[in-house]
């Protein structure tokens, strides 16, 4: 009986047999592996936020030449690494004003006398958990000094400007006396 005979039994692959012999693919796997292990490294030095296409940019850096589809195929599929991604801001819709003041400075910011002008700047700043920080601070603009300022975290941000804006005042009208 030949070897023919007995590949063609169990249902092997003359080829898949040779393969197997001279382990062809040895080289191919070790370069995989070592690719693999540089792409987890390189995403966890990042903190998760490279996508496949920054990190085939950054292999370049590397010197290791990847196609983004490959290297796709190996974060997405084999090693389940996802980029990190945040959510879209939602789209501008101009609606009525809630409040109009009067424009008293007219634009002119060069103030001639301290405490006559002051100015409230209040920021969000996203976090990843869907929660938002701000700042509220006030200045005064004879001398751009920060009178007071005021930064919390709080999941209820939309009540949190005006008490923002009032608790920030009170701070500043208190260290004023």
């Amino acid at each position: 009986m030949g070897l023919r005979w007995l590949l063609k039994r169990f249902g092997v692959f003359p080829n898949d047999y040779y393969n197997y012999l001279k382990d062809r693919k040895a080289a191919y796997r070790k370069r995989k592996e070592r690719l693999l292990n540089c792409i987890t490294e390189t995403y966890h030095e990042r903190k998760g936020v490279p996508g496949y296409r920054l990190m085939s940019a950054l292999l370049k850096n590397k010197g290791i030449r990847i196609s983004p589809t490959t290297c796709r195929k190996y974060m997405n599929c084999e090693l389940k690494l996802f980029s990190v991604t945040r959510r879209h801001r939602p789209g501008y819709c101009k609606g009525a004003a809630h409040k109009v003041f009067e424009n008293i400075l007219k634009r002119q910011f060069t103030v001639p006398l301290p405490d006559k002008f002051w100015c409230a700047d209040f920021t969000y700043i996203p976090l990843s958990d869907g929660s938002m920080r701000y700042n509220c601070t006030i200045i005064d603009l004879y001398d751009r000094s920060v009178i007071a300022s005021v930064s919390g975290r709080n999941k209820m941000y939309p009540k949190i400007k005006k008490y923002g804006i009032i608790e920030t005042r009170k701070k500043a009208e208190q260290e004023k006396k």
